[in-house]
């Protein structure tokens, strides 16, 4: 038997699923479907794609740990979650054409529900290197703990925090040189309120700022953004007022223009090296504590 049969037929079942040291090859949707399941990888573990697929959790309660995933350039994230209560540790997603990570509480359109059924995942201690889109994504996600990884050299930002993403933590993570294709900053957030972004390391290419407060589909509000360092970008960090639609027609604005950062917390980061200030705050935001920032070259 091919190997990913043995592992989708073992996932199946649910309980421990330990990887041996080989190249798993898959060609379709890996499926964590079983409330309470772990895989577990070792050394030599890889799961690689040779077809548009990803690693999709739709479970609760699983643990994902030392798993390596290799996109091998095909579309697609290496790791989809829609599940909530689920922990990812050391675990390694590049090459992907899609996400390294993301968690995903459903696509939202004016007069949808906004409850999400995502939420409280943790993901800790791992690496998104080199993927086409986000290095580790949040859509729609709530009381997540995104901690002590790192994201770098993919194509969009290093971590996202969108589309009515509620108090996560976003904490102790090093990003360095993304948004190679695109992207609003190292970190980009959008209608995102109650976060907490604290105590990351980024460096970008005097491209991009370091943390955008976007606001393509809504306001963002009452977050912390505070001990950050950020080093080469263009401003540090940007609360706007957005006027603008979103780039993809996909996407609707959940609120009406100007989608304003409002009563937010900026304190005690420190810039060093951007073209521009260490934060900047568009005309129309209201409410802001900007304080102890610093700007060094």
């Amino acid at each position: 038997m091919s190997p990913p049969q043995d592992l989708n037929t073992l996932l199946k079942a649910g309980g421990v699923v330990q990887l041996e040291p080989t190249t798993y090859q898959i060609s379709n949707d890996l499926i964590i479907g079983v409330d309470g399941t772990c895989l577990l990888g070792c050394g030599g573990a890889v799961i690689q794609k040779t077809a548009v697929c990803q690693v999709l959790i739709t479970a609760s309660w699983c643990h994902i740990e030392s798993v390596k995933l290799d996109g091998n350039g095909f579309d697609g994230a290496g790791f989809f979650i829609t599940g909530s209560f689920n922990s990812i540790l050391r675990c390694r997603s590049e090459r992907n054409n899609g996400h390294g990570f993301a968690f995903d509480g459903g696509h939202l359109l004016p007069g949808d529900d906004l409850a999400s059924h995502c939420k409280f995942n943790e993901i800790k201690s791992c690496f998104s290197i080199g993927n086409g889109g986000i290095g580790i994504s949040e859509y729609h996600h709530w009381d997540g703990r995104i901690i002590d990884n790192a994201c770098f050299d993919n194509g969009l930002e290093g971590i996202t925090v969108d589309v009515w993403s509620l108090r996560n933590l976003i904490m102790g993570n090093s990003l360095q040189h993304n948004c190679k294709t695109g992207g609003v900053g190292a970190i980009g957030m959008d209608y995102a309120d109650l976060n907490r972004v604290t105590n990351n390391f980024i460096e970008q290419a005097s491209d991009v700022p370091g943390i955008t407060l976007q606001n393509n589909i809504g306001q963002s509000n009452y977050n912390i953004i505070s001990n950050n360092v950020i080093v080469n970008p263009t401003i540090g960090i940007l609360l706007k007022a957005n006027t603008a639609g979103p780039p993809d027609p996909r996407d609707k604005p959940l609120q009406l223009s100007p989608r304003t950062s409002n009563h937010n917390m900026v304190a005690d980061n420190i810039v060093r090296g951007a073209t521009g200030l260490e934060v900047q705050q568009e005309g129309g935001c209201i409410g802001n504590d900007i304080r102890g920032n610093m700007l060094t070259f």
